[in-house]
C-alpha cells in the first residue's frame, strides 16, 4: 500500500503540473469556471459521464483540477448497523480532462482517502450493501479505519458520425479495527467499459455502452487476547446465521463478485432539451469461509435497473431550471449451501436452497432553480428522495420492511471577485424512518425518529494559484 500511496501522490502532482501548463498555454477565465460549477450545469454534464463515448461532448476545453476535502457524518442511531453511526475523514483527488484534438479526448482521475467508520457492527467486511447478506460478523463491533486508493482513465475518438470510447477504473482499499476482534480487509475492484455514440441529428446524441466488473475482498479476524469468548457469526440474513460454523475459530472469509452492465442514453447536446439514460446491472457474489477449507457458504444474484431523466428549460436570460427524476430498483436473491458430515478438514456439499430475497426502490425528484447575476450565480435546489426496501427468508419465515423519506433544500452561491472565485453551499434536510431492522444474532425491531441534517461547503479558487479546497461538514441530530 505504500507503493500505491506514492503512485497516488505522483499522479496528483502530475495533474497539478498539467493544470499549471494548461493555464499558461490557454488560460480559462474564472467566469468560465464559475459557469461549469453551477448546479444546473453540473447536473447536465453528469449525463455525459454515463458512458465513455459521450465524454467527447463533456466539455469544449481542457480542464485539470486538484482538490482536498474533509467530511464528517454523525447519526443518533444507525440506519444500518453494518455501516455504523457515522464517518469522518479526508480526501485528496486529482482530475484531468484533455482534448487531444477536435476528434480525440482523454481523461483520468487519481484519489486517496482515509475515512473512519464509527461503531459498525455485525459485518467484518466493508461494502456491506454490495455483499449482503452473507458476511462474517460479530456483536462487539467498533470503529473501522479505511484507506482507499482509486485510479481511472479513458479515451474516446470521433469518426464521422460515430464516436467510440473505452475507460477503466481500479480501486484498492484496506480496512482495519484496533481492538478484538481485530479485522483486516483488503479490497481489489476493477471495472472496464466500452461504448459507441452517434448523432442522429444536430440536436441529439444517442449512446450505447457495456461494461464488466470484477471485485474481490478478503476479510481476516484476529484475537490478541487469548482469553476472549467473542463469537463470530457467518450471517445469512435477517439475524440468522449458520450455527455449525459459529465460534472464534472462524477467522477468515472472502467475497468474489462478477458483474456486467449495459447503458442506453439519448441526450440533447445543448443546455436545453431532454436528457434520458437507462442503466442495467447484473452481479453475482460468492462468499467463502477460508477457515474451513474455502467452502462456499452462500451466493447472491442481484439485478439493478436505473432510470434518470432531466429537461433543461431556459426561462429567461437569467433564470433557468432543470427538473430531474432518478429511479432505481434492485432485486436480490440468495442461495445457502448445505453440508454433510465433516471428513477431516473437508465438508461435503449435499445441496443448496434458495432462502433469501430482498428488493429496494429509490425515487428522487430534483428541481434546481438558477439565477445568474453578472459573474455570479444564486441557485436553489429542491429535492425529495424516497426509499422503500424489503427483505424476507423462507426458513425461518421472516420478513422486514423499511421506508425512508428525505426532503431537502440546497442553496448555492458563487461569485467572481477579482482574481478569486468564491463558492458557498448549504443544505438542510429532514429524514424520517420507519420499520427499520438491525441485523444481529437476535432480531431487534426499532422505529427511528426524524433526523435533521445540515451540510456546509465552501470553495475558494484562484485563477493564478489554481487551488481548490472543498470542506464538507455534516451535523445529524
Amino acid at each position: 500500500m505504500n507503493f500505491l500511496r506514492r503512485v497516488i501522490l505522483f499522479s496528483v502532482l502530475v495533474s497539478a503540473a498539467a493544470t499549471f501548463t494548461s493555464a499558461a498555454a490557454d488560460p480559462l477565465s474564472l467566469a468560465a469556471l464559475e459557469i461549469r460549477q453551477r448546479p444546473v450545469s453540473d447536473l447536465e454534464r453528469s449525463f455525459f459521464k454515463a458512458i465513455p463515448a459521450t465524454m467527447q461532448w463533456f466539455d469544449s476545453v481542457t480542464i485539470s483540477s486538484v482538490r482536498a476535502g474533509y467530511s464528517r457524518l454523525s447519526l443518533s442511531q444507525p440506519i444500518l448497523s453494518e455501516n455504523g453511526t457515522g464517518r469522518s475523514g479526508f480526501t485528496l483527488d486529482a482530475e484531468s480532462y484533455y482534448k487531444l484534438s477536435d476528434r480525440s479526448t482523454v481523461w483520468g482521475t487519481a484519489s486517496y482517502s482515509t475515512m473512519r467508520s464509527v461503531d459498525a457492527k455485525w459485518s467484518n467486511s466493508i461494502d456491506y450493501e454490495l455483499l449482503a447478506p452473507y458476511v462474517l460478523g460479530d456483536s462487539v463491533g467498533g470503529n473501522i479505519q479505511r484507506q482507499k486508493y482509486s485510479f481511472s482513465g479513458g479515451w474516446c475518438r470521433k469518426y464521422s458520425l460515430w464516436t467510440f470510447g473505452v475507460d477503466a477504473s481500479y480501486r484498492a482499499e484496506v480496512a482495519y479495527r484496533a481492538h478484538d476482534p481485530r479485522i483486516h480487509d483488503i479490497v481489489s475492484d476493477l471495472s472496464i467499459r466500452t461504448s459507441v455514440a452517434r448523432r442522429p441529428s444536430d440536436r441529439f446524441l444517442l449512446g450505447v455502452g457495456v461494461g464488466i466488473r470484477t471485485y474481490h475482498q478478503v476479510s481476516n479476524v484476529e484475537f490478541v487476547n487469548p482469553m476472549n469468548d467473542i463469537q463470530t457469526y457467518p450471517l445469512t440474513g435477517l439475524g440468522t446465521f449458520y450455527r455449525r460454523f459459529t465460534g472464534n475459530n472462524n477467522k477468515s472469509a472472502a467475497h468474489s463478485l462478477f458483474s456486467f452492465s449495459g447503458t442506453v442514453q439519448l441526450l440533447s447536446t445543448g443546455s436545453e432539451g431532454p436528457k434520458v439514460a437507462a442503466h442495467f446491472i447484473h452481479s453475482r457474489v460468492s462468499m467463502q469461509l477460508r477457515s474451513y477449507n474455502n467452502i462456499t457458504l452462500g451466493q447472491t444474484n442481484t439485478d439493478i435497473v436505473n432510470l434518470q431523466a432531466a429537461w433543461g428549460i431556459g426561462l429567461t436570460e437569467r433564470w433557468s431550471i432543470v427538473p430531474a427524476v432518478f429511479v432505481s430498483h434492485r432485486m436480490r436473491s440468495g442461495i445457502e449451501m448445505l453440508f454433510g458430515s465433516a471428513l477431516g478438514s473437508a465438508y461435503e456439499k449435499i445441496g443448496e436452497r434458495p432462502n433469501y430475497s430482498s428488493r429496494a426502490t429509490v425515487l428522487r425528484a430534483l428541481l434546481p432553480l438558477q439565477y445568474v447575476m453578472g459573474e455570479g450565480t444564486l441557485a436553489f435546489s429542491l429535492a425529495y428522495t424516497y426509499l422503500r426496501s424489503a427483505q424476507s427468508l423462507k426458513d425461518p419465515a421472516l420478513r422486514s420492511e423499511a421506508s425512508h423519506s428525505l426532503p431537502s433544500l440546497c442553496v448555492v452561491a458563487s461569485k467572481v471577485c477579482g482574481r478569486w472565485l468564491i463558492r458557498g453551499e448549504a443544505e438542510g434536510y429532514f429524514a424520517s424512518r420507519c420499520n427499520g431492522l438491525t441485523v444481529g444474532a437476535a432480531l431487534e425491531r426499532y422505529v427511528g425518529a426524524g433526523t435533521l441534517g445540515l451540510r456546509l461547503s465552501y470553495t475558494r479558487l484562484s485563477l493564478h494559484a489554481l487551488q481548490s479546497v472543498n470542506s464538507y461538514i455534516y451535523f445529524i441530530f
